[in-house]
């Protein structure tokens, strides 16, 4: 199932509806500085391909069954794990 995506600037008129999936704003969950994350679920079409943006160089769909908590930021394993279920 193709359900997760993340972004920084939604686009008006992109046909995606988010769900909230997540808030997570615990002081201490980055010891860098206090830093609230919002994370949200979107279905997609299984053919539909990502494409990297001004602030990013490219994009790609990963399967969540090989990340691992070395290939994401703080502890967003644990939306991850949240999915996986």
């Amino acid at each position: 199932m193709q359900s997760s995506v993340s972004w920084r600037k939604k686009p008006e008129g992109d046909g995606f509806d988010p769900v909230a999936l997540a808030i997570h704003g615990d002081p201490h969950r980055d010891p860098r500085k206090h830093i609230i994350a919002l994370f949200y679920l979107v279905d997609v079409e299984p053919e539909a391909v990502p494409r990297g943006g001004d602030d990013a160089a490219e994009a790609a769909w990963v399967p969540l069954a090989g990340l691992t908590a070395e290939d994401m930021s703080g502890d967003h394993i644990r939306i991850v794990e949240m999915l996986r279920e």
